[in-house]
């Protein structure tokens, strides 16, 4: 299973995110998209929570 450790600064947290859809529009290797798909999708809902919970 695959471990992401999710910022505590919301600034990072939307750096971490934008890294990761240039990186899921760049990989060439399945692998590789299939694990940033998965650590961006936990962050994007980390994120929503957290607007949720302003």
């Amino acid at each position: 299973m695959l471990e992401v450790i999710i910022p505590e600064d919301n600034a990072e947290l939307d750096m971490q995110i934008k890294a990761l859809e240039y990186a899921i529009e760049h990989d060439t290797r399945e692998k590789d998209r299939c694990i940033h798909l998965v650590a961006h999708d936990k962050l994007v809902k980390e994120k929503i929570r957290r607007e949720a919970n302003e």
